[in-house]
């Protein structure tokens, strides 16, 4: 993976983290309801698209990385895959959300909220038994 691979990963996960802060700061303000009809929603259900597909990006980011810098392992590589594919899915799932006018598909959204929780987790102790087994070097 190149450079330029890498250095997107990082940006988007910054972007995704401060449009995060934003949507938790706007849903704190003013809750959101199940039909969207306020203006204050749609910037709501729109940063949080747009960090949900950060999150992607930033994730493919990581596994360059980790490509560049030793050899990747397996697991971490699924693991990247189930958080990737959960983030986009729930990121697509918000653009359906937008263009209904409210939530729908609840349910579809948590089982990929499970997806993220399985990747993110396995993503996490991969990573931190390769940092630990490797004397601090990242070599997920």
């Amino acid at each position: 993976m190149s450079e330029r691979t890498i250095k997107s990963g990082g940006v988007a996960g910054v972007l995704a983290a401060a449009l995060f802060i934003l949507s938790a700061v706007t849903d704190t303000v003013a809750p959101i309801d199940v039909d969207y009809d306020s203006p204050n929603e749609y910037v709501y259900v729109a940063a949080s698209t747009v960090a949900f597909l950060a999150v992607v990006v930033a994730v493919i980011g990581v596994r360059a990385l980790a490509a560049r810098t030793g050899r990747p392992a397996r697991l971490a590589t699924v693991a990247a895959w189930l958080v990737g594919v959960g983030y986009g899915a729930v990121g697509l799932l918000n653009i359906v959300n937008l263009l209904v006018g409210g939530r729908s598909l609840v349910m579809v959204r948590l089982g990929f909220a499970v997806v993220i929780l399985v990747g993110s987790a396995i993503l996490g102790w991969s990573c931190s038994g390769c940092i630990y087994c490797h004397g601090g070097a990242a070599r997920c």
